[in-house]
């Protein structure tokens, strides 16, 4: 099942939205997002607002745990599954870099959109 953050994404939601329509807080969610050990209530009130079974994820907290403590010697034997995982990761980062990237993109548009009209009312006003 897929992660916490993945799950916002998809659905192009804020942090901030996802904690008002879970009643957590938006900290809470960050704290989720950076892989801090979740509580029961937090990821019950997370899959009833994603409508998703509890237990996924659960479980997918609980690999996420597992391989926060794996070396990187140990992925020299990969089975097939595994392999496509650390796929799915990868492009899951890259997909959030996207999105970062997405994001400045939308700031400096809105930025110029709001410096450049004011440079033109302040011109105006001088001649």
């Amino acid at each position: 099942m897929a992660s916490i953050q993945k799950l916002r994404l998809q659905r192009g939601w804020s942090q901030q939205q996802l904690a008002g329509a879970s009643g957590l807080s938006t900290r809470a969610i960050q704290r989720l997002e950076a892989g801090a050990a979740p509580s029961v209530e937090s990821l019950k009130s997370i899959a009833a607002v994603f409508e998703v079974d509890f237990q996924s994820l659960k479980e997918n907290d609980m690999r996420k745990t597992a391989n926060l403590g794996a070396t990187s010697s140990s992925a020299i034997d990969l089975s097939d599954d595994a392999r496509a995982q650390a796929q799915l990761e990868r492009e899951e980062v890259q997909a959030f870099q996207y999105v970062r990237k997405l994001k400045g993109l939308y700031r400096h548009a809105a930025q110029y959109a709001v410096v450049i009209p004011l440079l033109w009312a302040i011109n105006l006003g001088r001649a």
